[in-house]
This record gives C-alpha cells, sequence and structure tokens, in this order.
C-alpha cells in the first residue's frame, strides 16, 4: 500500500472511533447545583521560573467542579476581575479533590486589568470563582492576602490538598 492511503486509513479509524468516546464522556455532569468556597489563599510566583510574575491563588471548593465532555474544568476564577481558566492541583498523594489554581498576571508590580490594584506583599484582593450551575452560571467571592511563595503552596498544603 501507499503511503497516502495508509495515512487516510488511519485517520478513518480515528474519526470512526471518536462518536464513541464523545459518547462515554456525555455522562459526565457538566453542571453543579450549588458552589461554597472552603478556603483560598494568593502568592506572587513568576511562570516560568524567572520569567513574568503572576498571583497564583489556589482554592478549595466544597464540591468537585463541573467539567467538560473532554475533562477540562469547566469554572473560571478571577483575582480583582482578572484571571482565567482554573486547573487541578495536584496534592500531596497525587491528585487533590475539590484544590483548584488559576493564575492572575503581574504588570508592574499591580494586577493586570481594569481594576487590578496593587500587588504588593500584604495587600488584599477578591477572588471569585465561578461555574456553570443547573440553573445558570453560578459566582462564589472570597478575600485574599497576597503573600510571599512557601514551600507546598503550589499543591495545595495550607489547604489540606
Amino acid at each position: 500500500m501507499r503511503r497516502s492511503t495508509l495515512a487516510s486509513l488511519a485517520v478513518t479509524a480515528t474519526v470512526a472511533s471518536l462518536p464513541a468516546a464523545a459518547l462515554a464522556q456525555a455522562d459526565a455532569p457538566t453542571t453543579v447545583p450549588s458552589l461554597e468556597l472552603k478556603g483560598a489563599y494568593a502568592f506572587v510566583d513568576s511562570y516560568p521560573p524567572g520569567h513574568s510574575q503572576y498571583a497564583a491563588v489556589v482554592f478549595r471548593t466544597a464540591g468537585e467542579l463541573p467539567r467538560r465532555f473532554d475533562g477540562m474544568i469547566r469554572a473560571g476564577g478571577r483575582l480583582d476581575d482578572t484571571g482565567g481558566s482554573v486547573g487541578s492541583v495536584r496534592g500531596a498523594h497525587g491528585k487533590a479533590s475539590h484544590c483548584y489554581t488559576f493564575l492572575a498576571k503581574l504588570t508592574y508590580g499591580r494586577i493586570a486589568g481594569p481594576r487590578g490594584g496593587s500587588a504588593r506583599i500584604g495587600s488584599r484582593h477578591a477572588v471569585t470563582v465561578s461555574a456553570r450551575g443547573t440553573r445558570g452560571d453560578l459566582q462564589e467571592s472570597i478575600r485574599v492576602t497576597l503573600r510571599k511563595k512557601r514551600a507546598g503552596d503550589r499543591s495545595g498544603k495550607p489547604l489540606g490538598c
């Protein structure tokens, strides 16, 4: 067989297997009935190390956040209205349940964005987490104090993750 024929057969086999995988993920819950924050903290970090500075926010929820059909978390986080996608935190035992993180960019000592305040150590900020609920979007807010990075912060150790 020619190379182009093998490549087209591989693509056809891959496309044929997609609907079965999509149907298996369709049963995963994509919404939550409620959203409750159990705790949060924020620390200054650079990502990748040595480059741009960010405020890393780690928070814990009472229940698991919803996921999309492909496994991505269907929620967002904001620090003074600046933020983005939420990711899972790897805890002490490999994977922490109900612990999540997001990053907010720091620019010239301030949180980037329209309402971004001073990003000095000890400054207080509002953390807002939003997720898709069964009856519309849900939001929960909590106040955090920006602090220096400590050992175990990325893994959620202060929250027991």
